[in-house]
This record gives C-alpha cells, sequence and structure tokens, in this order.
C-alpha cells in the first residue's frame, strides 16, 4: 500500500486494519504449522516395520501354519495406516500372503508356484476341478464382497462371498 491511502482513515479505523492485518499474519501461521504437521504425518503414515511371526494376529498365523506347513516364513511386515493395520507374510516358495488387522486373508499370491487350494470355500474348489481341471491357481483376492481368483494362464474368476461363481473378468 501508499503510505497516501491510510491518510483517508481515521485512527479507530487503521488500528482496527492493524488488528486485522496482525490475524492474517496470526492465520498465515496457523496454517503453515498445520500443514507442516500434516506433512509430518503424511510421511509416518503407512510406514512398514519388521515383526516376529508370532506378533501377527492368531488368524493369520494359523491360516500360515495350516496352508502352508512345509514352507518357512522369509519376512513378516506390519503397515500402519490411520485407522487400519496390515500384514505381509512372504514364505520361503515366494508366496506372499497380505492380512488386514484381524488376522483374515486378503490376497494370497505366488507367481511362480501353484498356491494351494485348500483355504477356498468348497465351492470355490468345486468350480475350479469342475471347470479348470489342473490349472494351476497363482492369486487369490478378496476385493470387497467378492473373490477374485487367478490361474496361471491368465484366467481371472470371479466369486461372491458365498463360493458361487459370478463371472469371469478380463
Amino acid at each position: 500500500f501508499h503510505l497516501s491511502f491510510f491518510f483517508f482513515f481515521s485512527s479507530k479505523q487503521l488500528t482496527m486494519l492493524c488488528v486485522i492485518f496482525k490475524n492474517i499474519l496470526v492465520m498465515k501461521k496457523t496454517i503453515f504449522a498445520l500443514f507442516s504437521i500434516l506433512i509430518m504425518g503424511i510421511t509416518v503414515y503407512g510406514q512398514k516395520k519388521m515383526i516376529d511371526f508370532e506378533q501377527l494376529p492368531a488368524e493369520a498365523k494359523q491360516f500360515v501354519k495350516t496352508n502352508f506347513p512345509n514352507e518357512t516364513v522369509s519376512v513378516v511386515s506390519m503397515e500402519t495406516k490411520a485407522f487400519d493395520t496390515e500384514y505381509d507374510v512372504r514364505l520361503s516358495d515366494n508366496t506372499k500372503i497380505e492380512f488386514d488387522k484381524d488376522g483374515k486373508w486378503e490376497d494370497v499370491k505366488n507367481k511362480i508356484h501353484c498356491l494351494p487350494t485348500n483355504f477356498l470355500l468348497p465351492d470355490i474348489r468345486n468350480f475350479l476341478e469342475a471347470k479348470h481341471p489342473g490349472n494351476c491357481i497363482k492369486e487369490v483376492e478378496r476385493v470387497r464382497y467378492k473373490i477374485k481368483v487367478e490361474t496361471a494362464n491368465g484366467i481371472e474368476l470371479i466369486f461372491n462371498n458365498d463360493g458361487a461363481f459370478i463371472e469371469y473378468d478380463d
């Protein structure tokens, strides 16, 4: 502002303008501080840390022991997000398993070896044996209310959570 601009205001109005400018500066500092805290929070958010197998939820440990009894656990990690925790387990045969905070599997995959199918619902196993006999399963993923199964030859099948076949996916 040019100084002549302020001659049009009374001292009371100038005091009011000073208070407004001071409040704007305080708000800028507050916004900058909040933005800095947000940036620091984002850098901490979602960081993975290595944990011991025994620190997994009981259901996740049981899943690994039951369905992969001959494999050794290579790496276990935990990723904490704002309101959620996820666990990743890697096995000696290159299987990767993702679990939710309660230890329920979300994604099981192995791009090199066939996955066991004993953890799948019986209806899904029966469908795969009838329609795709001998076809190797490479990935099984829970996606909302569906279960997505990918075979070695790239076929993706979608089932509902009860195991009923819905469709083939592209």
